[in-house]
């Protein structure tokens, strides 16, 4: 038992929880040593620039949501489909209806027998709001998509630079430490075997 005890704490100490807990312990030290005090700043350095950063990347991700959300002019709005007959649009409210391409803003497009046009009504009271030639529509979402997944990378991006950008400048005496421990770790994991 004592073995596998060995072995899980080995694994534990790369574990962030263990990681976190000795840096905390660290700061709290009576009488730490030269390496020590380097490791307990370096530590507090790379733990708040690590909060730091995940509160800005969880912002930015919040704020590109909202926008991706509320860039419709649509908000509020059901939409229903429409296909274009002549110069008039036909789609179903209740019956089948027709409305001409100007009575809906429509007559600017070049839009064929066909073509389909996405018509929004209000949520409350069913009256006809706004028409967009499907095309149109699908090619403004797709660009809300791919923005939201540009700012999506990005943030992971920016996430793993962090990581890099600390473990070899501001946090490099913490990432020692930590490596020293996970060493003494295993050299005690292997005496104890060795026995």
């Amino acid at each position: 038992m004592g073995n596998l005890t060995n072995a899980a704490n080995v694994i534990t100490i790369i574990n962030g929880f263990f990681v976190t807990r000795q840096g905390f312990q660290l700061l709290k030290k009576e009488n730490p040593t030269e390496e020590e005090r380097k490791a307990a700043i370096a530590f507090k350095k790379s733990f708040i620039g690590s909060i730091i950063v995940t509160v800005i990347i969880v912002i930015v991700l919040i704020c590109n949501i909202v926008f991706a959300a509320g860039k419709s002019d649509h908000v509020n709005m059901y939409k229903s489909y429409g296909t274009v007959v002549g110069n008039q649009v036909k789609y179903v409210q209740n019956t089948v209806q027709y409305k001409s391409l100007s009575s809906l803003g429509l007559q600017n497009y070049e839009l064929q027998n066909g073509d389909r046009v996405i018509i929004f009504f209000d949520n409350t009271t069913d009256v006809l709001q706004d028409a967009i030639p499907e095309e149109i529509y699908d090619a403004e979402t797709a660009q809300t998509i791919i923005v939201a997944l540009v700012v999506f990378v990005l943030c992971i991006i920016a996430a793993i630079a962090y990581v890099f950008i600390a473990r070899f400048t501001f946090a490099k005496d913490w990432t020692l430490y930590v490596k020293k421990l996970a060493q003494e770790q295993r050299n005690a994991y292997n005496n104890q075997n060795n026995v």
